[in-house]
């Protein structure tokens, strides 16, 4: 259970819509080009661009990047066609299935799913989101860990190389006396990563534990 969310076993490879079209309309988006072409403007089918917005979780105002990029060749969508087809696309997208899969990638929900279809996506959401945040806080733990292990190694060599020059014959009493409140600051601070390194790599494990109880 995840902040009050009961998890199941979810399909987690989110559904994808593989057509050509969809493919070019998201390298037009990625790209920051017009999101159709003269060409696709002129044999559009408007109600497949609708339904593919709508399966993709777009807000309704997404026409308004078509209804732009047709506009530089003299062509205006079908807005009725379009609205029917998106209304149909939010049947797939607006689902607890679909739902958990945007939460789990970390996906921001637009609240785009009508009043009828909204509470299933957002309970899938929820969970979906909770196990997003879960995984997150591993991710962070374990990246920060690695961190302060490379600092550590760091401060490790500074210590050996203060320690050798203290030792050392033709160090003078005036520089022991430095080299030593360097060595307490790196001692110091070498030990305050450790502790956090520890600490971490508890949490770490404790999170995992949880994933593990719910079977990820």
């Amino acid at each position: 259970m995840v902040n009050g969310w009961t998890t199941k076993a979810y399909n987690k490879s989110p559904k994808s819509f593989r057509n050509v079209f969809l493919i070019c309309l998201c390298l037009g988006f990625m790209t920051g080009c017009s999101t159709l072409s003269q060409e696709e403007c002129l044999v559009a089918d408007w109600q497949l661009i609708g339904r593919e917005d709508g399966a993709s979780g777009q807000d309704a105002s997404y026409i308004g990047n078509h209804r732009k990029a047709c506009a530089e060749h003299g062509i205006v969508p079908d807005l009725e066609e379009y609205q029917h087809g998106y209304d149909d696309g939010l049947v797939s997208f607006c689902t607890e299935h679909n739902g958990f899969n945007q939460g789990r990638n970390g996906v921001r929900y637009n609240g785009v799913c009508p009043a009828h279809l909204e509470p299933d996506f957002l309970a899938g959401f929820r969970e979906g989101h909770g196990i997003y945040l879960l995984e997150s806080r591993i991710r962070s733990a374990n990246s920060t860990v690695n961190k302060n292990k490379n600092q550590m190694k760091e401060l490790g060599k500074e210590i050996l190389e203060i320690e050798k020059q203290l030792v050392s014959d033709v160090t003078t009493s005036e520089q022991r006396l430095g080299l030593l409140q360097d060595l307490k600051v790196k001692q110091k601070e070498h030990s305050a990563k450790e502790s956090e390194v520890r600490n971490l790599e508890i949490e770490a494990a404790k999170l995992e534990g949880v994933l593990a109880g719910m079977g990820y």
